[in-house]
């Protein structure tokens, strides 16, 4: 796929992931949480642009809830910043997540709408750039009123 996304000159996203879907949810043990999702980074940012495509083009994601539980998902929203050093935005997604039903005791996804507001709230005050979400208009607001708090810009 490298190959094919550095003659197109797209844009690619390097998510951190232990495992596959079906068995992520095992692979949550970490000695250093922030430290391997930042060195996976950084490795696979070294590998994409080592096949051509230009830094400019490449956007990291932390993988929030991938081979994640709850506290390290919220770990990584507080020192989110620390992956500004690697020069690429930030995508996170924390859009109805099963942290945030956690914190508020509500097994529905949908009806985390408020609590995705205060995630992506936070994500834009510790330094994210893009936001991947479900309720579009919803958090359109919210990251506009965010951005102009936390971005002066």
């Amino acid at each position: 796929m490298l190959p094919t996304i550095a003659q197109l000159n797209v844009p690619i996203v390097l998510m951190h992931i232990r495992g596959k879907p079906q068995t992520m949810q095992q692979l949550t043990d970490y000695q250093d949480l922030i430290g391997e999702i930042y060195q996976f980074l950084k490795r696979q940012i070294e590998v994409v642009i080592a096949s051509g495509i230009s830094r400019n083009k490449i956007i990291i994601d932390p993988g929030i809830g991938f081979a994640k539980n709850y506290k390290q998902s919220l770990e990584i929203l507080r020192r989110l910043s620390v992956f500004r050093s690697l020069n690429c935005p930030i995508l996170v997604g924390t859009s109805r997540k099963s942290f945030i039903g956690h914190i508020l005791n509500q097994p529905d996804p949908k009806a985390r709408v408020w609590g995705t507001a205060a995630a992506c709230c936070a994500a834009i005050a510790n330094g994210a750039d893009i936001l991947r979400v479900h309720d579009v208009k919803e958090m359109r607001d919210v990251c506009c009123v965010a951005d102009a708090i936390f971005r002066q810009s």
